[in-house]
C-alpha cells in the first residue's frame, strides 16, 4: 500500500528564505497540454541530490506518489526541471511536484492539470526549459 502525503500549498510563495522555493508553478489550476512539457522552477537550491516526484490527488492534504520520479544534482541558487508531458499523466487528476532534498526535507509546487486540448487555461510554463535531464519515467 502506497502512503499519502499530506501537502500545504497554502504558503507557497509566503517565505523566499526557505531551501527551494518553488517559482513554477505557483498558481493552483495550471494547466499543462499533452506532448508538452510540465516545468518545476525554483530558487535557493542548495547543492547535493534532489528528487522531483510527481503526486496526484484532488485533496491537497492527500497527495498520492505516482511511479513518476527523477532524481536529479541540484546545484546552488535557482534551477529549472521540465517533466515531458505525456500518456503517464490522467487528464482527470489533478498533481503537484515534490521536491525532496537535503535529509528528506520537501518543498511541494502548486497542484496543476494536463489536458489534451490546444488551449491552455492558465498556465506558468511560457517559454522551454534549458534542462537535458530526462526524467525516469
Amino acid at each position: 500500500m502506497v502512503a499519502s502525503i499530506p501537502i500545504d500549498t497554502s504558503n507557497n510563495g509566503s517565505n523566499q528564505l526557505g531551501e527551494f522555493y518553488i517559482t513554477e508553478p505557483i498558481h493552483d489550476g495550471t494547466t499543462y497540454i499533452m506532448g508538452d512539457g510540465a516545468r518545476v522552477s525554483w530558487i535557493n537550491g542548495v547543492p547535493g541530490p534532489l528528487t522531483i516526484n510527481v503526486l496526484e490527488g484532488d485533496d491537497p492534504s492527500d497527495m498520492m506518489p505516482t511511479q513518476l520520479s527523477s532524481t536529479e544534482t541540484a546545484e546552488l541558487g535557482s534551477g529549472t526541471f521540465t517533466l515531458p508531458v505525456n500518456s503517464a499523466f490522467d487528464e482527470s487528476k489533478t498533481y503537484c511536484f515534490q521536491l525532496v532534498y537535503g535529509d528528506g526535507q520537501s518543498s511541494y509546487s502548486a497542484r496543476f492539470k494536463v489536458t489534451s486540448e490546444g488551449i491552455r487555461g492558465s498556465t506558468d510554463n511560457a517559454t522551454p526549459s534549458d534542462s537535458n535531464s530526462t526524467p525516469n519515467v
